[in-house]
């Protein structure tokens, strides 16, 4: 057989389960469409019986001698087309078997009568086997190369262009996280006074810890101070006050200044400041200042 006859006999495979939308080889779908050629299939044993109704057919239909050597072939008689297959034998023949009768009925009606047709047969069958035993990717490439890669340049394609989206959706995720991420910290500090160009609030980390040392020694010594005038004014007090009311001092500016802070704050204030106005707040102690549990509020300690 010439190289063109194999190829036509492929693309006659092919066009053939195409016409009979033919998912999966199996028997049953050979002999559904051998049926739908107009054969009536006759499966006969080795040792079929002279009186039997198989074989009074192949008597009259002249095909005696061929069911002795044969395993399947086809017949007409009385304008009627059979096919004979021997059903005494393996499972891969018997399937082979139906793919060779198939073959020759395909080969005689898309050729017509040649001596060729039995190889042409034999071709089909082989190819058809094949195709069965191949499995879905393989038959996909093998008898459509062009459909197929066509198929997986689609998918290659999908799946680009879905990797696209989700890349680029990455960044938008993190800015999201980090974003989160601030709120959660000012959340849990809200007393911390905000820094923007338009309040002419601007410090940096270096002038802030400078300002706080100089506020804690400033305090430092006016504690100190307030406190032996307040011991000199209880031992002089006549009145019998208490110890807190007679706490005074020599001049206005060395009054002694108290410090408050939220509950829930590390900055502390006095009296009067806008981060405190309307919050429940506590006295800080010099003892806390000096720990540091405390740093100075930077708009109403100045």
């Amino acid at each position: 057989m010439s190289h063109s006859g194999r190829k036509s006999v492929k693309k006659l495979v092919i066009k053939t389960l195409e016409n009979y939308s033919v998912t999966e080889i199996t028997a049953e779908e050979l002999k559904r469409i051998i049926l739908a050629n107009g054969y009536t299939l006759i499966c006969f044993e080795s040792n079929e019986k002279p009186q039997g109704a198989v074989f009074n057919l192949m008597r009259k239909a002249g095909v005696l001698e061929k069911a002795k050597f044969l395993d399947f072939f086809t017949c007409a008689y009385e304008e009627r087309h059979f096919a004979f297959l021997k059903k005494d034998v393996s499972e891969n023949r018997y399937f082979y078997g139906l793919c060779n009768i198939l073959g020759s009925i395909i080969v005689g009606n898309e050729y017509g009568e040649g001596p060729d047709n039995v190889i042409y047969a034999g071709e089909f069958a082989h190819r058809l086997a094949k195709i069965a035993q191949g499995g879905i990717l393989y038959n996909q490439f093998a008898l459509f190369p062009k459909r197929s890669i066509a198929a997986v340049a689609v998918f290659v394609l999908s799946v680009s262009v879905l990797a696209g989206k989700i890349l680029s959706q990455i960044p938008e995720k993190a800015a999201f996280s980090l974003l989160s991420s601030e709120n959660a910290v000012s959340a849990l500090a809200p007393e911390t006074p905000e820094i923007s160009e338009e309040s002419g609030i601007m410090q940096n980390a270096a002038e802030a810890f400078a300002y706080s040392g100089e506020i804690l020694s400033v305090t430092e010594e006016k504690t100190e101070e307030t406190a032996l005038q307040a011991d000199e004014n209880s031992e002089n007090a006549e009145n019998g006050e208490k110890e807190e009311n007679a706490v005074q001092t020599d001049t206005p500016e060395k009054a002694q200044t108290v410090y408050y802070a939220t509950k829930s704050g590390k900055k502390y204030h006095v009296e009067g400041c806008s981060y405190i106005e309307g919050k429940e707040t506590v006295i800080v102690t010099e003892k806390d200042i000096k720990s540091g549990k405390y740093t100075p509020c930077s708009r109403c300690i100045v």
